[in-house]
């Protein structure tokens, strides 16, 4: 028998594109893990910001205490209410193809994110009056905030082919984002199964596809400073887009970890036993 797969890892983002928070157990929901890229930000154009334009957001913690979102940037911190209040200013933003509405968190936060991230920004959230439709490649149902699916599932085990292509130095998995890692199987055995069972199936997590890459992947999670190398590593050492993804409407890319969906939903706890199927 071989080693135990189990979940090594469980991170999530309550502001998107900031430093993630690990924790020991997280609710799995229909639309990802609970308290995941609840908020994020937007430019003047309400167009969603991460670091994609701004390595720095990396260095901001963002930390869900109590009803409140508490953000940590360089220059101060500040908390602003975690769900929707009477009266605040519905906008119209856009993240990838995706036009919703979401609350705006007001002029003190864009203020203080401003400043951190060099560049006009607002903070929004996902409120009681936004919505999200999953592409049909999901099978349906709703997520937040996240890039498209609603969470990611990412293997300990698929760093190691990397490694060569970085003169033997193994990335840190913190660079990918994951809200689920696991540890135990071969290298990217996430990527063959269809499925995630926790434990005798008290939660399941749907294995979707290959989740493409971009330059996020080259931002120091712990500095904020982006240098090139993870990517072109990725490049070398990972298949490139195969037919079948270009058929579903992929562009070329590079792929690390599995976009994924809550088939069974429950709680996730780190050390949890997995099954690949």
């Amino acid at each position: 028998m071989g080693p135990a797969v189990r979940i090594a890892r469980l991170t999530v983002y309550p502001l998107k594109s900031a430093r993630g928070v690990d924790v020991l157990e997280a609710v799995a929901s229909p639309t990802g893990l609970v308290g995941d890229r609840h908020f994020m930000l937007v430019d003047e154009a309400g167009r969603f910001y991460t670091q994609r334009e701004c390595p720095a957001l990396a260095r901001l913690v963002a930390t869900r205490e109590g009803d409140e979102l508490a953000l940590r940037t360089d220059s101060g911190t500040l908390r602003v209410p975690w769900e929707s209040r009477e009266g605040e200013k519905k906008v119209r933003v856009q993240i990838w193809g995706d036009s919703l509405v979401c609350d705006d968190a007001g002029d003190e936060a864009a203020e203080l994110l401003s400043a951190h991230a060099g560049a006009r920004v607002r903070l929004v959230r996902f409120g009681l009056a936004s919505e999200r439709p999953l592409h049909a490649r999901y099978g349906g149902g709703t997520t937040e905030l996240a890039d498209g699916s609603p969470l990611l599932v990412a293997s300990l085990a698929s760093l190691s082919p990397i490694a060569p292509a970085l003169g033997g130095q193994t990335p840190s998995i913190t660079r990918f984002r994951a809200n689920v890692v696991i540890d135990g199987d071969a290298p990217f055995a996430e990527e063959g199964a269809g499925e995630l069972v926790v434990g005798d199936g008290r939660v399941v997590l749907g294995l979707v596809k290959r989740c493409p890459r971009c330059p996020v992947v080259d931002v120091d999670p712990d500095t904020g400073l982006r240098a090139r190398g993870t990517l072109a590593a990725l490049a070398v050492a990972r298949p490139p887009t195969s037919d079948a993804e270009r058929a579903a409407g992929e562009k070329r890319a590079v792929y690390f970890g599995v976009d994924s969906v809550v088939r069974v939903p429950g709680t996730l706890r780190v050390g949890d036993p997995v099954t690949l199927r």
